[in-house]
């Protein structure tokens, strides 16, 4: 385990001092370490501390999705720290600009109270909080139901991830990043039809040797997607929060069906981990789903 993974181990178990210790050791190493600095703002003492880390993170990386919310829901609580009001949101805006009010059950609630409300709300949602279940638990704390849904829907609809798009190049020919289960399957889909490609002509020009029960064709198709297949299932196993050198585990008999289970059906962890972004919060509109925080740097 190299010290990045050490101080996000150690964090993950609430040894922020430890964790926080190693981190600074990893950036002396390497100021430009994009993880390092996105963890380090979960540890650091001060709203102002950890903004300057995640501006440091987005100066690395300006697409890196878990930071800029996570920056935006630190600027709303400087915001509220300092009386200032919360800022528009595109829908808001819009409606402002057509000289719309606000839904009367928003209007029904004192605005000092409502903005209250819309901060909690927006923060709660941006650390990964199921919409749904958000709402029932604030009408549980006697919150008006039409009032908690009309603000849960628009911050929702505000927070919109940034597209994780990979290049083929990387895709192929490098073990860094994560892939979600579907490129996976795409790529495994993709070999499948090569193969069965490379067969067919090795019965039409008579290259199917039946001794060894292969073919030429099918011998260079091997070769040529072999590295890119390990790079797959490499970046596959780092969605998971896993090392690649875990495909080890696959010569060892039974045991291997675990790393195929993994490598294709389970989902990755939510949110960023020590490799990379979650692919999948660039597929469009978050869907209110149960999301696992633990495995999501924190931000509180």
């Amino acid at each position: 385990m190299n010290k990045l993974q050490a101080a996000i181990s150690a964090i993950k178990k609430g040894d922020k001092a430890t964790g926080k210790k190693l981190l600074i050791e990893v950036l002396r190493a390497n100021s430009q370490n994009e993880t390092a600095w996105l963890w380090m703002s979960t540890v650091v003492e001060g709203l102002d501390q950890r903004k300057e880390c995640l501006e440091k993170v987005l100066a690395i990386n300006p697409d890196n999705q878990n930071a800029q919310r996570s920056l935006e829901t630190i600027r709303i609580k400087l915001d509220m720290q300092s009386g200032k009001p919360l800022r528009q949101t595109p829908q808001s805006a819009v409606a402002t600009a057509k000289g719309e009010s606000e839904p009367e059950p928003v209007r029904r609630m004192n605005k000092a109270k409502k903005d209250e409300l819309k901060g909690l709300l927006h923060y709660e949602l941006s650390e990964g909080a199921p919409p749904n279940a958000l709402v029932t638990r604030y009408v549980k704390k006697g919150y008006p139901r039409d009032v908690v849904a009309e603000i849960v829907l628009e911050a929702d609809a505000e927070l919109v991830p940034v597209n994780n798009s990979m290049p083929l190049s990387q895709l192929l020919f490098s073990t860094k990043g994560r892939i979600p289960r579907s490129t996976y399957w795409y790529y495994t889909l993709a070999i499948f039809l090569i193969s069965i490609i490379a067969f067919i002509l090795d019965l039409i020009f008579r290259t199917f040797n039946e001794d060894i029960g292969i073919g030429l064709f099918t011998i260079i198709v091997s070769l040529i997607f072999m590295l890119p297949s390990y790079a797959v299932s490499i970046k596959r196993l780092h969605d998971r929060d896993r090392s690649g050198w875990f495909l080890l585990v696959a010569i060892i008999p039974l045991v291997s069906i675990w790393v195929w289970i993994e490598v294709g059906f389970l989902r990755g962890t939510y949110g960023a981990n020590q490799y990379g972004a979650d692919p999948l919060l660039g597929k469009g509109k978050r869907k209110s789903k149960a999301y696992r925080t633990d495995e999501i740097p924190p931000t509180s």
